[in-house]
């Protein structure tokens, strides 16, 4: 698992994969994207969260429905590897809170 610095973030906070322009994400990435959307990049505030305060219930609905679009994400794989190397601390990405994407195993991200 790389363990380098992140190429792609606005000084010290690292975007969600849905925040990054095309370019952003093959950088950040590190590979060619499939040609096909993904949900996060049509609704990116459903994985990031809204600008607006949202109770517990409210999160936990959203993150469900994200984990859910994750779940078929062509990307999903490369997500999960940006996740680890960003170290988030909100948002679902690759269909994982911040807390479970160290403890998910790189093996159990399909």
């Amino acid at each position: 698992m790389a363990t380098d610095p992140i190429p792609v973030s606005t000084g010290k906070v690292m975007l969600h994969p849905a925040l990054l322009s095309p370019g952003q994400r093959r950088k950040a990435f590190r590979a060619d994207l499939p040609a096909v959307g993904v949900e996060c990049w049509i609704d990116p505030e459903l994985h990031t969260g809204p600008c607006r305060t949202e109770s517990a219930e409210e999160r936990a609905a959203r993150e469900d429905v994200a984990r859910d679009l994750c779940g078929s994400c062509p990307t999903r794989r490369l997500c999960a590897d940006y996740a680890r190397r960003a170290c988030p601390d909100s948002g679902v990405w690759a269909g994982m809170t911040p807390d479970e994407i160290h403890r998910v195993p790189e093996a159990q991200v399909a």
